[in-house]
């Protein structure tokens, strides 16, 4: 967030005006509120050109001026004053604090919590003692693995799109350096956590491939997309060559020798709690990734019995059905599905049943690029602008041998990514919720993987051609393991365990050991990656039973998602607020109708 000036000619005008409307006081604390919420999110969207590019198809109508937006990848860090940011942080939370929560509508309040609950995370995170600790370079989401994903996926509306494309490739080289000038002064400070050599391998993947890299040829492809004269097309593709060849690869041979160079120096190979203030570093990371507030102590309690839970159901499952664990152990089950359009199709009618209506609109599925579509990724889902007018899209993998399109978990991740997954939440907070920032800027990822990983295991009941014990299997084990994986991220990065630490809890909980060193490796390297599938799914299964348990007969499945769509991206004090409004409201509609009852 850039600097708040705290007293402009436009915030005086606007005051003047509602003094001569005759606002009231509360009203005018809500007037100004949304004009804080508005300069929020023109301040931050102006600070980046990818947000802008991407959330907007036409800024001008958001108050975003694009003339005023440096157009590259990122802003150097170098370039960064942490001080400064410090003082930004501080001068938004004393505008902040300036508002009457109970003076705000119900709507308002529901964006007061969020933004209290971002602004007071990014104020955490700002602490001195924490420089040093983000990682650039994690595996799974480090800098090199998006890059590709994100060129290959940027859409190009029109010529001028084509320049600024241009130009960020042409950024990518000095951006990535200063990622590794940081990343040097980890290793000189004694906080560095990175697998070398899985991002030098991935690395080597894309300046082996060179100039035939099929990141260069959606590039390419995009352009031509484009309507405009053949012949300037041409140049633009000649320029999107030079700029690739100038800075992208290079920008991965840098990193493959920074990271080689790095191999002699310390190198913390084992969870954050190695480091000084990794505990308070992980909590911290907890606390973004999940949205909850909760102590490690309390999800670790709420993960273990719930663990314990499945695995109670599991062995009654697999001692009245032997036969369908036989099955579901060999991964003979098939949903009958051969291509990810017709799924699609099904679930989009599926989720009518037991969601709110979202209408009809329009969707592509596109393949990934072979490249990119490494190991088992089955699907994933492009976020739509917020005034997008083009189809959404879902990107789905065509070319791995490690993904069987009719195997259930591949159902489990289009049911994830698209209806009633994420595609589906989308278009539903983009009709009910008005406020840009919440749709845009609002990112908790507790919220968003947790609830699609919540419908990923309901979309399995869809599957009535399928062994009902067998999907019942599925799910159970499903949670089983996610349990078990983010009990492992909270032992090796909290608690500090060890290879042979891990090794252990798998002979505990009966597990295969073989993969002990590669999770071990996935896991210390990326602490907190899964925690909000894992911890965001457990919230909405806690939520869920609170309304079962409260309204027994009177629970109405499709109204219960209703409630915990109706905050869209938010802290789960937020989600559980309006789940508690919808059981207060069934409550009282159940009072009414027996009262308006004629005794018998």
């Amino acid at each position: 967030m850039k600097r708040v000036k705290k007293a402009g000619a436009l915030l005086l005008s606007a005051a003047l005006v509602l003094g001569l409307c005759g606002c009231t006081p509360k009203q005018e604390q809500q007037a100004a509120f949304d004009a804080f919420m508005h300069r929020q999110f023109v301040e931050t969207v102006q600070s980046d050109y990818l947000t802008a590019h991407i959330l907007l198809e036409n800024p001008q109508d958001y108050g975003v001026d694009m003339t005023q937006i440096d157009v590259r990848i990122g802003t150097p860090l170098s370039e960064t004053d942490a001080a400064e940011q410090r003082a930004d942080l501080a001068d938004v939370e004393a505008e902040f604090a300036r508002f009457r929560r109970s003076e705000l509508t119900a709507e308002q309040q529901d964006t007061y919590d969020i933004f209290a609950f971002l602004l007071q995370t990014s104020m955490m995170a700002s602490n001195t003692k924490f420089d040093g600790y983000p990682n650039y370079f994690e595996t799974m989401t480090g800098i090199h693995t998006q890059l590709p994903t994100l060129f290959a996926d940027l859409t190009l509306r029109d010529e001028q799109d084509v320049k600024d494309c241009i130009q960020l490739v042409q950024s990518v080289q000095p951006y990535i350096q200063s990622l590794l000038d940081y990343t040097q002064k980890q290793a000189d400070n004694g906080t560095l956590m990175v697998n070398l050599d899985e991002v030098i391998a991935h690395c080597q993947e894309i300046v082996e491939a060179g100039m035939d890299s099929a990141v260069l040829h959606s590039l390419q492809t995009n352009i031509d997309g484009v309507e405009m004269d053949a012949a300037q097309r041409e140049i633009y593709k000649q320029q999107m060559e030079q700029a690739f060849a100038d800075s992208f690869l290079p920008a991965y041979q840098a990193i493959i020798g920074t990271m080689d160079s790095l191999r002699e120096k310390p190198n913390n190979t084992q969870g954050l709690a190695h480091l000084p203030e990794g505990k308070a570093y992980y909590e911290l990371l907890v606390r973004q990734n999940t949205g909850t507030t909760d102590s490690i102590r309390h999800i670790r309690t709420q993960l273990e019995q719930l663990a314990n839970e499945q695995l109670v159901q599991i062995q009654r499952i697999i001692r009245a059905h032997p036969e369908a664990y036989t099955a579901w152990a060999a991964g003979e089950t098939r949903t009958g599905y051969t291509d990810y359009a017709e799924m699609l199709t099904d679930l989009e009618q599926f989720t009518k049943q037991n969601f709110p209506d979202v209408g009809t609109f329009d969707y592509a599925i596109e393949p990934i690029d072979k490249e990119i579509a490494t190991g088992g990724i089955a699907a994933y889902f492009n976020i739509p602008a917020l005034d997008g007018t083009t189809p959404q899209q879902i990107r789905v993998n065509t070319t791995s041998t490690e993904v069987d399109v009719q195997s259930l978990s591949t159902f489990s991740t289009v049911a994830h990514e698209g209806f009633p997954g994420h595609m589906y939440q989308m278009r539903y907070a983009y009709q009910h919720i008005q406020e840009p920032y919440r749709n845009g800027l609002a990112s908790f990822s507790g919220y968003t993987e947790g609830y699609a990983t919540y419908v990923e295991f309901l979309a399995l009941d869809y599957l009535t051609d399928v062994d009902e014990s067998v999907r019942q299997l599925e799910t159970r084990m499903g949670i089983f393991e996610h349990c078990l994986t983010a009990l492992m991220d909270i032992g090796i990065h909290y608690d500090g365990w060890s290879k042979a630490d891990l090794r252990t809890f798998f002979i505990q909980n009966g597990l295969n050991t073989d993969v002990v060193d590669v999770l071990y490796d996935q896991l210390q390297a990326n602490p907190g990656a899964f925690l909000p599938y894992y911890v965001g799914h457990m919230q909405f299964m806690r939520l869920r039973t609170e309304a079962e348990t409260a309204l027994g007969e009177q629970f109405d499945e499709k109204a219960f998602h209703a409630a915990i769509l109706a905050s869209g991206s938010a802290p789960f004090e937020v989600v559980e607020r309006h789940v508690q409004a919808y059981i207060r409201q069934t409550k009282a509609d159940k009072a009414l109708l027996c009262r308006q009852q004629p005794a018998a």
